[in-house]
Formats: structure tokens, sequence, C-alpha cells
């Protein structure tokens, strides 16, 4: 679909702290689509899909199934 459409798409595996990872990444994208089969978030263990829709400089689609 993102070849029809010419969209520019990436996947990436990289070992550290995911959201410095991702966002150091993110700098030549439009938007992250994230999963997450996370429902709750505790007061002291926030998700990482919530730090990136904080840091990243692009838009954050957190996906939750």
């Amino acid at each position: 679909l993102s070849h029809v459409h010419k969209v520019k798409l990436g996947q990436f595996e990289r070992e550290g702290k995911p959201v410095h990872e991702v966002v150091a990444l993110a700098t030549d994208y439009d938007l992250l689509v994230l999963g997450s089969t996370r429902r709750e978030v505790g007061l002291f263990s926030p998700h990482v899909g919530e730090h990136l829709a904080r840091k990243a400089p692009c838009s954050v689609l957190v996906v939750t199934g």
C-alpha cells in the first residue's frame, strides 16, 4: 500500500532505551505507528507510547489491541 501511494515506510530493530532510539529515528518521518497491548497505565509506570507522544518530532499513533 505504501508503494501505491508513494509513501516512505520503514521498519527498524534497535537495542537500547526505546524512547531514545525511536525519537532519534523519527526525525525523517511524519508519523510513528506503535502497537501496544497494555491497557492500564499506572502512575509510576508510564507507557512508552506516552513518552514518544511527548518527545517525538512527529505525530504518534498508538494502536491498541
